[in-house]
């Protein structure tokens, strides 16, 4: 059985080097942030790094409580690995998590397929981008 965990401050850095290629490839996918930022923020503890595991580590996700206008959100700022965040329970476990922790909602930073897999969610805004060169 697939379980997601919540890792300890004290053991990301043993940890991430397991999953960082993982949340790399997330963000290059969606380039809504910057790698070295969010491993920054992940070992020095500003934000949390979550796996789902069986024994193996198949998944990572990384999230990060904010403030808002009306309280607070968490967003999972990226996710990778094998198996979907809803398949593999995780998505529930960060819920509760943010629920714990008084926030108002749930945010996901991800690819449109991630509408699709996450039933419960409804888009909130959109992201418009225009390339250029």
């Amino acid at each position: 059985m697939v379980k997601a965990a919540l890792v300890p401050v004290e053991q990301v850095r043993c940890v991430w080097p397991l999953v960082s290629q993982w949340i790399f490839d997330s963000i290059d996918r969606v380039d809504l942030s910057k790698f070295d930022c969010v491993e920054r923020e992940v070992l020095n503890g500003d934000a949390l790094l979550w796996v789902a595991h069986n024994g193996v580590i198949s998944a990572a996700a990384v999230t990060q409580i904010t403030g808002v206008e009306h309280g607070k959100v968490c967003t999972i700022i990226a996710c990778g690995g094998n198996g979907v965040l809803a398949d593999i329970g995780m998505i529930d476990r960060i819920e509760e998590y943010a629920k714990q922790e008084g926030c108002r909602s749930v945010l996901v930073y991800g690819r449109k397929g991630w509408a699709r897999a996450l039933k419960d969610y409804r888009s909130h805004a959109v992201v418009l981008r225009k390339d250029f060169g």
